[in-house]
């Protein structure tokens, strides 16, 4: 890529930024539905693809330089979760960050590494969304942290539009918005609604 050509991309990278951010600042609307057999196929299909083109790059020993445009908007939960109430992504509503809610997800496809880290979960309904999550870990390379069965408890989650298109996910900027849930916890899951997913109960 030479000087030109990173430059006419650092400019289509500001202009989608800036219609992603106008946006995102618009009059909140329903969420839409996902079909979650058509997202989960998919999800495995893109997690594939991101694979061999991973190998690919370390065959020719070559590296890839991932970039975002930040907006300059962000958000970190400041309420106790005692005082947080559940939301499902069927009542959810874009572009909003859900104050006073948290959302129960489980991790439905694998993990892979872009900017930040990025899963697709369900909730307790069994609906999808994609999840990006940010700031979490410095080695992008190591994602065994979070896998398939993985259920986390989101503190006022925010859905909101992508840079790259139109379509709603949902992104975690701060760390302490996002708690790991330990599966055979029955006394924590029945408490926030999520006792299906108890391992106990498999």
């Amino acid at each position: 890529m030479d000087f030109n050509d990173f430059t006419n991309y650092l400019e289509s990278g500001i202009a989608s930024a800036e219609a992603s951010q106008a946006l995102n600042q618009s009059t909140p609307v329903s969420r839409p539905y996902k079909n979650p057999d058509q997202e989960i196929m998919r999800w495995q299909f893109q997690s594939i693809k991101y694979d061999i083109d991973d190998k690919k790059k370390k065959e020719r020993n070559m590296f890839s330089t991932n970039t975002t445009i930040l907006s300059g908007d962000c958000h970190s939960c400041k309420t106790a979760l005692e005082d947080l109430k559940p939301i499902k992504l069927c009542d959810m509503k874009v572009p909003k960050v859900h104050g006073g809610r948290y959302l129960m997800g489980q991790v439905v496809g694998m993990p892979f590494a872009i900017v930040g880290v990025n899963v697709l979960i369900q909730d307790l309904n069994g609906d999808v969304e994609e999840l990006a999550i940010y700031n979490f870990r410095y080695k992008l390379d190591k994602l065994d942290w979070i896998n398939p069965g993985t259920i986390l408890l989101i503190k006022e989650p925010w859905l909101r539009y992508g840079s790259q298109s139109k379509t709603p996910s949902l992104r975690i900027d701060s760390p302490s918005d996002v708690i790991f849930v330990d599966p055979t916890d029955l006394e924590f899951l029945e408490k926030i609604g999520a006792k299906q997913w108890c391992e106990k109960n498999i």
